[in-house]
This record gives C-alpha cells, sequence and structure tokens, in this order.
C-alpha cells in the first residue's frame, strides 16, 4: 500500500485510530521514494531510531538478546512513543539507526547490553541481518545505516 503524505515520525494514540486516522497494526506502507513501513503499537517506552523487535500481531519492543533469540521481524522506530502509542517502524530502505560507541561500517551488527541499541561486538549477542553502517561511529548515539533488505534476526 503507497500513502501521501504519510507522518512517519509522528506518534499516534487509540483516539487517531478511532478517529480514521491511522492504519491497523501491522499494516505495511510505502513511502514516494520506496522506503517500507509497518505501523506498531509500542509494547513500553521506545526512542526515535530505536530497533525494535516486532511480534505477529504488531507490537513492537526495543530488541534484547532475548527478543533476538525469539526470531521475527525487526525495524527501526521512527517516532519516540509511549507504551501502547502507535507508529511506524521503517523495514526498507534508509534511515538512522541506534548504536553503541565505535561501530564500524560494513561490519555485521548485533543486539547488546542495551534495548534498542546495535553495536558490532557479538558476545552472547544475536546477529540482526540487513541493517549496515554507511559510516564508522566513533560515538554513542545514531548513525546513518541502509537496510540493504527487510532486516531480520539471524539465528
Amino acid at each position: 500500500m503507497y500513502a501521501i503524505g504519510l507522518e512517519t515520525t509522528a506518534a499516534q494514540s487509540a483516539a487517531d485510530l478511532t478517529a480514521g486516522r491511522g492504519f491497523s497494526v501491522g499494516d505495511e506502507i510505502a513511502d514516494q521514494n520506496g522506503n517500507m513501513f509497518k505501523f506498531v503499537q509500542a509494547s513500553g517506552t521506545l526512542a526515535q531510531y530505536d530497533i525494535v523487535a516486532i511480534n505477529t500481531a504488531g507490537i513492537a519492543q526495543a530488541i534484547t538478546s532475548a527478543l533476538g533469540n525469539a526470531g521475527g521481524v525487526v525495524g527501526v522506530m521512527q517516532a519516540g512513543l509511549s507504551s501502547a502509542e502507535y507508529g511506524y517502524a521503517q523495514i526498507l530502505g534508509v534511515t538512522t539507526i541506534q548504536v553503541l560507541s565505535t561501530c564500524s561500517s560494513g561490519v555485521a551488527l548485533y543486539t547488546s547490553g542495551t534495548a534498542g541499541k546495535l553495536d558490532d561486538a557479538s558476545a552472547s549477542q544475536v546477529k540482526i541481518a540487513g541493517v549496515q553502517l554507511l559510516a564508522n561511529q566513533t560515538a554513542s548515539g545514531t548513525g546513518l545505516a541502509i537496510l540493504v533488505t527487510r532486516p531480520f534476526v539471524a539465528l
């Protein structure tokens, strides 16, 4: 489904959905640039650009190694959400992601000890395939990434 005027960086409440100003949880939407988003509901507080695990009911949680071990769809939150709010997780295209310090470009990224953040250290963590930094990250925070395919847990 394509959506004109899609506001991926806005949080939505249950009242917005009741008023017909949203999609159904789990819907996938493309913007005019070909980026793909999944409409999700937050389970817990999510920061903008957090990496999230999305279950089959469309519920998004900041990814951890435990959630990674469960497998499933992975996305990048485009807005900060409070628990039970609705928003968009990007699943295809160029976006920004949350990483820990000193992540190298062009290497595999893994879950980390910080929920929602990825790192290039693999010890006791789960690989997230389909996410790659375009430039080295020298400090904790956000880094530009390209999602070459729909990201997923690589078990």
